[in-house]
């Protein structure tokens, strides 16, 4: 990104509009409009970037014309993140690095999906004491299609590791893009994040098609659990006490004969007697919106899976979340495609069954979510990313609020 150019584009107001959206009677929606310009906006993230107590919204666009920025909570100003040393990028993912009590920023940049033996690059961004400047690099490695970042305390000792999953592997070649697995990593911080190489250790090298990544101690056992969606569907990773691996394929995914196999993106959600369940977009850029459950009688694993929608037009984010206070998690799902549109699914504990609603129609192409409470009254919003539509949306929850 050239100078002039970047000295533009964070010079823009942003612009904030608000609307109710219905849900049910007794809960809805208001729209934010957070960025109306984001170029191809990608992915969102919810982090208290200037340390106010506040969530702040950080967002990023794909391709050379884009870029990475934070809005301040609760101006939504716009502040920038990159500069002109990334460009194309792909992922996110917030955590105090240096431990100097602020967050910084993992980003994963240099994505070309057709690109397997280059480019991918993984660097650690740290903020300066001037708000409105581009934050400074610190280059980590390169995996060719790096695409997916989250931090994980995988070892139970306190101290997040960067988990990174590229979306083929190297020399894959399209349109299957299948033929090479990709190197699902775990980079280790050093001591001197800025100067010391940082540790990397291949967690997993049998996965094709590796779109989605999902990190939750669902054990409670003190150390997070790495999840996965691929072509062969959704895996746990955890580590053992002696550092070794352990992996479980705990479901297929889409498995219909002539169609694209697995799973795309996963979140997982809870219901209101304890149980907990997975979320899917599958198969890869898919059509459908899936549940998985335990089966009532038998192995825990493969999970039982039911489709509660197969409408979507390239479907690409999916999260869970109480939204409406009756115990039960909600999915909200989007899909970037012909007739975009997020809708909510809210469970029904006497037909079992889950009733869509729609969030947004037409206003955001969705490619990424980012579940939180956002204005602290205690309530779930979320924020989502639109592609095509090169916006970033928030959606304020006032569920009872006197209309």
């Amino acid at each position: 990104m050239n100078q002039r150019f970047h000295r533009v584009l964070f010079s823009l107001p942003t612009i904030l509009a608000y609307f109710a959206i219905p849900i049910a009677a007794d809960h809805y929606f208001e729209e934010v409009l957070i960025d109306h310009s984001l170029p191809r906006a990608y992915q969102v993230a919810l982090a208290d970037i200037n340390n106010d107590g506040r969530p702040d919204i950080a967002a990023l666009g794909e391709g050379e014309k884009s870029f990475v920025a934070w809005y301040e909570n609760p101006s939504w100003q716009r502040r920038p993140i990159s500069g002109e040393g990334t460009i194309n990028h792909i992922d996110l993912a917030f955590y105090d690095v240096d431990r100097d009590g602020e967050l910084e920023v993992a980003l994963a940049s240099d994505f070309n999906i057709s690109q397997t033996t280059e480019g991918g690059k993984i660097s650690w961004l740290k903020r300066k004491k001037d708000i409105n400047e581009p934050w400074t690099i610190h280059s980590i490695y390169a995996e060719p299609t790096t695409h997916r970042l989250r931090w994980a305390n995988v070892n139970g000792n306190g101290r997040k590791e960067l988990i990174v999953a590229p979306i083929m592997g190297v020399g894959s070649v399209g349109p299957e893009f299948n033929q090479k697995p990709i190197r699902l990593l775990r980079f280790e911080i050093p001591n001197d994040p800025e100067k010391d190489i940082w540790k990397m250790n291949v967690i997993d090298e049998t996965l094709h098609i590796a779109h989605g990544l999902f990190v939750l101690d669902l054990q409670a056992g003190g150390k997070d659990e790495i999840y996965t969606a691929a072509l062969e569907g959704i895996h746990l990773f955890h580590m053992n006490d002696n550092s070794t691996w352990q992996k479980q394929q705990i479901a297929f995914g889409n498995r219909k004969e002539g169609e694209k196999s697995g799973s795309s993106e996963v979140a997982l959600g809870r219901l209101n007697d304890g149980q907990h369940f997975f979320a899917s977009i599958d198969p890869w850029h898919g059509n459908q919106v899936a549940v998985y459950t335990h089966p009532q009688e038998g192995p825990r694993f493969p999970l039982q899976r039911t489709v509660i929608d197969d409408t979507f037009q390239n479907g690409h984010a999916v999260g869970c979340g109480d939204f409406d206070g009756d115990g039960d998690d909600e999915i909200i799902a989007g899909y970037r495609g012909e007739g975009y549109t997020i809708y909510l699914y809210d469970f029904n504990r006497e037909t079992k069954a889950w009733q869509r609603n729609v969030i947004d129609r037409g206003g955001v192409a969705a490619q990424g979510f980012a579940i939180g409470d956002v204005n602290q009254d205690g309530k779930f919003d979320f924020v989502a990313a639109g592609g095509t539509t090169n916006n970033v949306k928030l959606y304020v929850n006032v569920r009872n609020k006197q209309q």
